[in-house]
């Protein structure tokens, strides 16, 4: 979910939740969920629908809590209702690296840390990878101190949204949702 009308697209007659369902009762998906990173009231404007979803995938790092944040605006809404939470972009595709404000391993900390189901964390290279792998064994849960402490490291940088353009640029959307939405390259 990426522009404001893709709810209503989603659940007009003829549109991708009938086609969703029908793959369910064919056997060709078991769970029916689905994504955004663009802004949290799209999300939830898809959650007001009448409809039992499995999970949803959002952006979820320490950026996020600071701009446009699904962490404090869906999470909440997700836990309630039982639906699978899975994390992405902790590292804000890689551009919060950038700020050097934290390391990988500490903003990967505070997003496992959070009460989600899964995460999709993207890797560029083995080297991440097998980064990623010890970060995993050495994990334990960031305290709520640890946590705010993390948060008011990147705060300052966080507030405009500049270092998560995929909330703030059209730059992730991807062309065929563009094309769909009459929206030129």
């Amino acid at each position: 979910m990426v522009y404001p009308n893709d709810p209503k697209m989603i659940f007009a007659p003829g549109g991708g939740i009938e086609a969703a369902q029908e793959a369910k009762k064919a056997g060709k998906v078991r769970y029916i969920g689905f994504t955004g990173h663009k802004d949290p009231n799209i999300l939830l404007d898809m959650l007001s629908h009448d409809y039992e979803w499995d999970a949803v995938q959002i952006p979820i790092s320490l950026l996020d809590t600071h701009f446009r944040s699904f962490l404090k605006n869906v999470v909440p809404e997700l836990i309630k209702r039982g639906i699978g939470v899975i994390a992405m972009k902790s590292l804000a595709a890689g551009i919060l690296l950038r700020a050097e404000v934290v390391t990988p391993k500490q903003a990967l900390y505070y997003t496992w840390s959070q009460p989600v189901a899964t995460i999709v964390s993207g890797m560029a290279n083995i080297e991440h990878l097998r980064a990623n792998v010890r970060y995993v064994q050495e994990f334990n849960p960031l305290s709520e101190k640890e946590q705010q402490t993390l948060l008011a490291q990147t705060r300052q940088i966080a507030l405009t949204g500049e270092y998560e353009p995929f909330k703030t640029t059209r730059r992730f959307d991807g062309r065929i949702r563009r094309q769909l939405h009459g929206i030129k390259d």
